[in-house]
């Protein structure tokens, strides 16, 4: 049986990669309707609204999202060069790093970022709404959504290995860490305000478990020691965050 609460010992090191794309701020925000070509996904357990933190996690759950539908998933992660806060959010916030889902069709890239767009997006398009001039861009494997580059040379590209062809050649999830988004995710549900019944949150839990037990059908869940069965997973309660 899977134990959800020993991945909150690695809590700390992702609250630090988080508050890489955070703001101090948060307003009431309304995210875009998903593109057209994803009216099939029910993504509305997903907090796309809470833009003071969450982009990573946000861009692991797409990335599994992706994966169970067939799709070849990937992260892309633009971070500022200097660690500067360059980087522009849809509502005015001000990152260091953003993060999103996308998946990869006929060789090309397509991004989702419903903060931005409700339309699949290019690279260079989704960049482009990210309004700044000093970044270092990377494809990450959605299991490890964020990456803190420290590349020498700014605007540099890479992570190009990270754009697979096949949903069985990307790299498998770690339970630890999906129980860990799930946690922060429900958080950020109940801080957002906009979940007042409880039935995303709800969701989250649900569909959480069967994306696990679906991407265990895919090979796609890492395991050290003794493998997890299917139906072990179970999100831990929301973080309590200061």
């Amino acid at each position: 049986m899977l134990k959800p609460f020993k991945a909150l010992l690695l809590a700390p090191l992702l609250v630090a990669l988080a508050l890489a794309c955070s703001s101090d701020e948060q307003e009431l925000f309304v995210p875009y309707d998903l593109p057209p070509e994803l009216e099939g996904m029910d993504l509305s357990y997903l907090p796309f609204e809470y833009l003071r933190d969450g982009c990573m996690y946000r861009a692991a759950y797409l990335g599994m999202e992706f994966a169970v539908a067939g799709l070849p998933a990937v992260a892309l992660q633009a971070q500022d060069c200097d660690m500067k806060r360059s980087i522009h959010g849809p509502a005015g916030e001000r990152w260091r790093v953003h993060v999103v889902g996308g998946f990869v069709e006929d060789g090309q890239v397509k991004v989702v970022d419903p903060g931005f767009s409700d339309a699949l997006l290019t690279p260079d398009q989704w960049l482009a709404f990210l309004d700044s001039d000093n970044l270092n861009v990377r494809y990450n494997p959605s299991a490890y959504p964020q990456a803190m580059d420290g590349a020498n040379t700014c605007h540099s590209e890479s992570g190009q290995e990270n754009i697979v062809a096949t949903v069985g050649q990307m790299t498998p999830f770690d339970p630890e860490n999906i129980a860990i988004w799930c946690s922060y995710l429900r958080r950020y549900l109940r801080d957002a305000g906009q979940d007042e019944d409880g039935s995303r949150e709800a969701l989250l839990v649900a569909r959480s478990a069967e994306l696990f037990d679906a991407l265990l059908d895919l090979g796609l869940i890492s395991s050290m020691g003794e493998a997890p069965a299917k139906g072990s997973f179970a999100c831990p309660p929301p973080l309590d965050l200061p």
